[in-house]
């Protein structure tokens, strides 16, 4: 788990601050960017949400000493999902946000290409 907090901490605390300033101030050329900070945040805790909950319980008496290591009480499993969810549910919710916002702004671009592409010709050029 700490592997994957230092795997994703650059990542996700720049595009935190970037993407709030960002949206604060209207500019919709940093969508893509909170786009995939939203998907890097919600595979990182979906991550940790199922090892979380794929870790043997402690009260399995078949576990190897290895895997007794690793296993978790009832109260550990719930006391480390609680906590995840809130950061599982706001990441879900802004990534349809941003891939919503994302799609809007590419179909516009490809609306202001096709407009621009049936713009009439003169004399061989066409009028821009």
């Amino acid at each position: 788990m700490l592997d994957l907090l230092h795997v994703s901490s650059p990542i996700q605390i720049p595009g935190c601050i970037i993407g709030m300033y960002a949206l604060q101030k209207g500019y919709k050329a940093f969508y893509p960017a909170l786009l995939a900070y939203a998907s890097s945040a919600v595979v990182t805790t979906t991550t940790v949400l199922f090892v979380a909950l794929a870790a043997p319980s402690v009260h399995d008496k078949t576990l190897d000493p290895i895997s007794k290591f690793y296993a978790m009480t009832d109260e550990g499993r719930w006391s480390t999902l609680y906590p995840i969810i809130i950061f599982l549910v706001v990441p879900a919710i802004m990534w349809v946000d941003m891939l919503v916002r994302v799609t809007r702004l590419v179909n516009a671009g490809i609306k202001a290409q096709r407009a621009l592409e049936q713009k009439p010709v003169e004399n061989g050029k066409k009028i821009h």
